[in-house]
């Protein structure tokens, strides 16, 4: 749930962030005071439960930081947030769209439910293991296709969807602030690289 596109957006940072154990949209009213002693209410954007803390998140458009309507919001969420052991993060636009993160990650997600065969997962990780500087994406996708029986999924291109789920689920990393084209060179979650050592 989102009321906004940069809250839509920024969910998708979320599903991808496996720090986040789980978060809520619109999780509560707040009541606080504002610096003249006036009562007001507001609703954080989202609750966030990380691996190591608690945020509630306000996401806002880079140009209204600066309205009055907004710092009221950041001081009372601030003073609710200290308050009860949490943390306060602003979101802006600006932040989420600087880079060619969110596109990469918006066209992960469209795969993330996609399943990866286990053979093919375990050569994929023990191709990577041999190369820790990475392969193309395009030579990933054609060392997976020699893997497979079927003509129709012997094209490179078929794995692709393989591929995009391994890097949403952190198999694979690449540098998500540029475009993953078939020359990205993807390699080993750190993660994991460490696991299978």
């Amino acid at each position: 749930m989102y009321e906004s596109t940069i809250e839509r957006d920024y969910v998708f940072f979320l599903k991808f962030d496996a720090a986040v154990l789980t978060y809520r949209a619109q999780p509560m009213i707040i009541t606080g005071t504002d610096t003249k002693g006036n009562a007001h209410t507001y609703t954080p954007d989202f609750l966030v439960v990380r691996t190591d803390r608690k945020e509630i998140v306000e996401c806002k458009p880079e140009e209204l930081l600066d309205h009055p309507h907004t710092r009221q919001q950041i001081q009372i969420g601030e003073a609710w947030a200290e308050a009860n052991n949490h943390h306060f993060v602003i979101v802006t636009d600006t932040e989420l769209r600087k880079d060619h993160t969110l596109s990469n990650l918006k066209l992960f997600f469209r795969y993330c439910r996609v399943a990866v065969p286990t053979v093919m997962l375990a050569s994929c990780i023990a191709q990577l293991k041999t190369r820790p500087g990475g392969i193309a994406f395009e030579d990933i996708a054609r060392f997976l296709a020699s893997l497979v029986d079927t003509p129709e999924m012997q094209q490179p291109y078929r794995q692709a969807p393989f591929i995009y789920s391994m890097l949403f689920h952190h198999i694979l990393q690449a540098d998500l602030t540029r475009p993953v084209l078939p020359a990205t060179i993807l390699r080993l979650s750190s993660s994991l690289s460490k696991e299978v050592k």
